[in-house]
């Protein structure tokens, strides 16, 4: 990732290119030209790729030849606010919204995704349905 530009590179034949996002123009864009704010972590995962973009959890489809599809998000609401406590632990994944920490992580398994939120000493676990 390069997370000052916010966009996402790949290694192909030995050359860096690009794979998404819009160089120098950051947001929280999802779409076929989707915006990253500050995307840091990534992980592939059956022909996904998941980004960790400032709080919230984005998936871009790795399409032949290592192109980028469809960008969605599927946790969390890009806001630097968040309420230290949570009073329902049981939340809508589009509506929560995690704090940015460079010590989040994330797991991607069959249908469910864990991700650590260190401020508020949780894990918290999506179940990522796919089409």
């Amino acid at each position: 990732t390069n997370t000052d530009a916010g966009t996402i590179l790949v290694v192909s034949n030995n050359e860096l290119k690009y794979f998404s996002g819009v160089e120098n123009e950051k947001g929280f864009i999802d779409g076929e030209a989707p915006r990253f704010y500050m995307p840091t972590n990534i992980k592939f995962y059956n022909d996904y790729l998941y980004i960790w973009d400032f709080n919230t959890l984005r998936r871009v489809e790795v399409k032949e030849h290592l192109l980028s599809g469809e960008c969605i998000t599927i946790v969390g609401e890009a806001s630097p606010d968040f309420q230290m406590n949570i009073s329902n632990y049981t939340i809508n994944s589009s509506k929560i919204i995690l704090p940015n920490s460079k010590l989040s992580g994330f797991i991607v398994d069959e249908d469910t995704i864990l991700i650590s939120d260190p401020k508020r000493k949780a894990i918290w676990e999506v179940v990522e349905k796919r089409d």
